[in-house]
């Protein structure tokens, strides 16, 4: 049992700063989620799609594999407690999460965008029973990503709790460890999802 006394409450203009953050944070997640998937799939973004390839193929290449390292690196570091112990000195600690998801956002937003086309298909599958199956199960993949953040906390995930809990000046609740449905079977059952959004699909591309 914690002897500590409630965390002291933001002020007026702090924590309805902080509140807008979160909340543009987590709408921001979701809206460049569904674009993510639209995109892998072909379908409407909302900019532009350059007619031809931009690039040479090698620079193509070097310029996607730059945007996905930037896209590990900013969730590789802003996930280190170092890096969180230093960050929370410089911003409100309850807006931490927040700005991660804001960070992701940003990088995957820029991977979405400039992402350089390159010619060519791996493979693509043309029986329709085929296809609609693949596709059923890059769709099982997408709610199995929703279902694993739901499964443990998808709004202290996403940010929300932690701007909730700072904004009524009441403390964050500590997680337990546990092994909801999917984590029964898997470590990272977010991951599996993921890998399912990302392959199962009947037509892929090079790039």
């Amino acid at each position: 049992m914690s002897n500590q006394n409630p965390p002291q409450r933001l002020g007026f203009l702090t924590r309805n700063l902080v509140g807008l953050i979160g909340g543009l944070a987590y709408l921001g997640f979701h809206a460049v989620f569904l674009i993510m998937i639209s995109f892998l799939n072909g379908g409407p973004v909302p900019w532009p799609t350059p007619p031809s390839p931009t690039a040479s193929i090698p620079i193509a290449i070097a310029f996607n594999l730059a945007l996905v390292g930037l896209f590990g690196v900013q969730h590789t570091v802003m996930a280190r407690s170092k890096f969180k112990q230093v960050w929370t000195k410089v911003i409100p600690a309850p807006v931490e999460r927040s700005l991660f998801v804001t960070a992701t956002v940003l990088c995957l937003s820029a991977a979405l965008h400039f992402w350089q086309s390159i010619p060519g298909v791996v493979f693509e599958i043309e029986g329709p029973f085929l296809r609609s199956t693949l596709f059923a199960l890059q769709g099982a993949g997408w709610l199995i990503v929703v279902l694993a953040t739901f499964l443990l906390d998808h709004f202290e995930l996403l940010g929300l709790r932690q701007i909730y809990c700072a904004y009524h000046g009441i403390e964050l609740p500590v997680q337990k460890f546990r092994t909801p449905l999917l984590y029964r079977y898997s470590r990272h059952p977010m991951m599996v999802g993921l890998l399912l959004g990302f392959w199962a699909t009947p037509v892929m591309t090079y790039d």
